[in-house]
């Protein structure tokens, strides 16, 4: 089975104090090979200019980021203009963010199983997620 792991699962790999911290980097150990959403780029940077993720360094976080993907085997899955009509679809039908329909629509589109934590991907028509518990 191919899977994407979305931002929540990141975050809390990387970030020591999260509750899920352990798990998270038990999830991505085990899946020996995902793929990332392109907009997790996108999210996280944003998280960091508004202040809601602090890190010490702008260019060592990313530059150490690049080094996390590799370590876990994780690839890029690149943007495509459909994943942004399909996202409007899920934010219009099933109320998710923007960045959580566009997470799904990237999984839909590259017939992925979603894994995150946010328990709002269950009900996205089209769309196969797991919980990273139930892994």
């Amino acid at each position: 089975m191919r899977w994407m792991v979305e931002t929540d699962i990141i975050l809390s790999a990387i970030c020591r104090g999260d509750p899920n911290h352990d798990l998270s980097r038990e999830v991505l150990r085990g899946l020996r090979r995902a793929f990332l959403s392109p907009y997790s780029l996108m999210e996280l940077d944003l998280l960091m200019r508004s202040g809601n993720l602090e890190v010490e360094s702008y260019e060592e976080f990313w530059s150490s980021f690049d080094e996390f993907m590799r370590q876990y085997g994780i690839k890029l899955t690149p943007s495509k203009p459909l994943h942004f009509s399909e996202a409007e679809r899920v934010r219009n039908t099933h109320g998710l963010s923007y960045f959580d329909s566009l997470h799904a629509a990237a999984a839909i589109h590259e017939g992925v199983t979603l894994i995150s934590y946010d328990g709002s991907y269950s009900r996205v028509d089209g769309l196969r997620h797991v919980h990273p518990k139930e892994l």
